[in-house]
């Protein structure tokens, strides 16, 4: 590998406004990344999809670098929850790559997401991979990105397609007599490796909403992994819980909200998309 030194690689970011998403040719001048056609598109269920393409005018190959941040334009404490999943993808040398699309492996979403019309402060940073000679410092990146609705030609941007590669198995709810805490418990088998950062949303046979709880005993915040080929349990035995001391990490509902049988539908927002999980309450 041809080692250059002294020279400073500098990471530009542009805002093209187009509803296309044809892939623009590397740009002429060299030791540079670009970011174009930059656009957060609005999905059914409120969140937005970044679709942008990345082009790669360096002779080195770059990656994200950190988990993007997202704030309401001109807002300087504000900010968005950002959706994240990058299974540590590469931006080749002298290519342009896509985001956003159904078949890419890095999807950046907002989730709620700003009104249509409102423009969207995205911070990124690129840095070079591993392997590579590291001729830059790690570069922190401000763009600015319209919410726009979806349109047919945003139809190869991913909107809110089930996540096939990440599912619950044998979910059961165990409510026990003389305890108001029924803990969850169930299998998550998954394909890839992935985490879901806020609490999921949980729904009863009629669709009314059901409080899903975690009580955590170091004060931490909510979260679950999935880990490719291999099971995760979201919770194990004992399921006795004694009432009003913390006993540890555990998923539960109020007994209370619940009725034996009954299937409860919990909504899992993992990095990569929704996990739609069924739990059967059972009488433990």
């Amino acid at each position: 590998m041809r080692v250059i030194r002294g020279v400073l690689v500098v990471v530009a970011v542009l805002i093209a406004a187009s509803c296309g998403r044809e892939a623009p040719p590397p740009p002429d001048a060299p030791g540079t990344v670009e970011v174009t056609n930059a656009e957060f598109v609005l999905n059914p269920d409120g969140s937005a999809t970044l679709s942008a393409n990345v082009v790669n005018g360096t002779e080195f190959s770059y990656e994200l670098s950190y988990v993007p941040t997202a704030t309401p334009f001109g807002d300087t404490f504000g900010s968005i929850p950002v959706r994240y999943f990058n299974p540590r993808s590469i931006f080749p040398p002298r290519k342009s790559t896509t985001l956003g699309d159904v078949a890419d492996q890095i999807q950046i979403r907002l989730a709620p997401a700003p009104p249509l019309g409102d423009r969207v402060t995205l911070d990124m940073g690129f840095w070079p991979t591993e392997g590579e000679d590291p001729v830059a410092e790690e570069q922190s990146v401000t763009v600015e990105v319209p919410v726009v609705a979806r349109t047919i030609d945003h139809n190869a941007v991913l909107g809110v397609e089930p996540n096939t590669k990440i599912t619950i198995e044998d979910g059961k709810i165990f409510v026990i007599p003389g305890q108001s805490r029924a803990l969850i418990d169930g299998s998550v088998i998954s394909s890839i490796t992935d985490n879901a950062y806020d609490l999921p949303t949980a729904n009863d046979e009629q669709g009314n909403l059901v409080e899903y709880r975690h009580n955590t005993a170091t004060g931490g915040p909510y979260g679950i992994h999935a880990e490719k080929g291999k099971t995760v349990r979201i919770s194990s035995p004992p399921y006795t819980v004694p009432n009003g001391e913390v006993v540890g990490d555990f998923d539960y509902f109020d007994a209370k909200d619940l009725t034996i049988a009954e299937k409860i539908t919990v909504n899992f927002p993992f990095q990569s998309g929704d996990v739609i999980g069924s739990f059967t309450v059972v009488r433990g």
